[in-house]
């Protein structure tokens, strides 16, 4: 399992792209403790780098709530706008298929409000 994919370098600028359009980034990790921080430690072993926050859902509220558990289990991208509401939604068909960071950069680029309202 890996958290972020290519160099550091693009990933960071990837990141930017996104944050630059007023979007927050968040993982969303159903399971124990332990288990993320099993996920953590070998991401670390592989150079790999967290640049956004990791939510914990050690009750599973959120894929139950999404309906994506069980063999329904598989990597999913929401964009969600200030208000609650889904903006786009993407569950993959295995744990290797997830929407491109640059598919999602359209996707916010489509969905933003006009540029003149701010962040705030």
């Amino acid at each position: 399992m890996s958290i972020l994919h290519g160099s550091d370098t693009a990933v960071e600028e990837q990141l930017r792209k996104v944050q630059d359009l007023g979007t927050e980034v968040a993982v969303v990790f159903p399971g124990s403790v332990e288990d993320l921080e099993q996920l953590l430690e070998k991401a670390v072993k592989d150079g790999q780098t967290r640049p956004f926050p990791i939510l914990m859902d050690t009750e599973f509220s959120t894929i139950h709530k999404l309906d994506i558990s069980g063999d329904k289990a598989l990597p999913s991208t929401l964009i969600i706008d200030r208000n609650g509401n889904t903006q786009f939604a993407y569950v993959g068909a295995s744990r290797g298929d997830r929407p491109s960071i640059k598919s999602l950069i359209s996707i916010l680029e489509r969905i933003q409000p006009n540029s003149s309202s701010g962040n705030g």
